[in-house]
């Protein structure tokens, strides 16, 4: 899976809304849902920050 669909479905897992998400990583709605789209590349501090407040390793989200 690419990291879009493991980051949904982690969210979702979580039972958070994408506005939810975002406040709790610090970033907006917009920045959010471009990571949650096919094709977005983050950097390796968004998967960082991503990870620590999901509590998910970074290896989970990259899916491997």
């Amino acid at each position: 899976m690419a990291f879009a669909e493991n980051l949904k479905i982690i969210r979702e897992g979580m039972h958070l809304t994408k506005a939810q998400a975002a406040t709790r990583i610090g970033m907006t709605c917009q920045q959010y849902d471009m990571l949650e789209r096919e094709g977005s590349n983050p950097t390796i501090k968004t998967v960082e920050r991503i990870a620590l407040n999901f509590g998910v390793s970074k290896s989970k989200l990259m899916g491997k």
